[in-house]
């Protein structure tokens, strides 16, 4: 009796650490996204996993502590070519498949509302259900 109880033990503690490596939606977004252009619509958005940003194109990079980098046109003007720029900002899951993200552009802040319609190891595809736009505060100075 004394040799089974390490066993099952120890059955105990790989049984539980596997269950812990679940992926979850919120474990695989954590990397880099490039946005496939030819699937991008007003609303939906589909991702392609990368290693590492590109130059000349958008992408959204998710990091575990709930940061996240947005690759985005540095300016109103959208006509090529377009100037990218890394925008910092904020993610956290809201639901099982939601999520809001928070981040900077070039004229103030963009909070918006995901759902996640598939993600795994290559692929990310969401729908965009919200969107707020807080333009940047100018103080105007003064002429004493």
């Amino acid at each position: 009796m004394k040799n089974v109880l390490p066993l099952l033990l120890l059955l105990f503690v790989l049984i539980a650490a596997s269950s812990d490596k679940k992926a979850t939606p919120k474990k695989q977004l954590i990397g880099i996204w490039l946005i496939e252009e030819n699937e991008t619509s007003q609303n939906n958005a589909s991702f392609q996993r990368t290693k590492k940003f590109k130059k000349d194109e958008p992408g959204i990079q998710f990091r575990k502590n709930g940061t996240l980098i947005k690759r985005q046109n540095s300016g109103w003007c959208a006509t090529p070519p377009i100037s990218y720029a890394n925008y910092e900002g904020t993610w956290d899951m809201t639901g099982d498949s939601t999520l809001s993200v928070q981040y900077e552009f070039f004229d103030g802040t963009i909070e918006e509302d995901w759902k996640i319609i598939k993600v795994d190891k290559k692929g990310l595809k969401i729908v965009v259900l919200n969107t707020r736009t807080r333009p940047k505060k100018v103080i105007p100075k003064l002429n004493n």
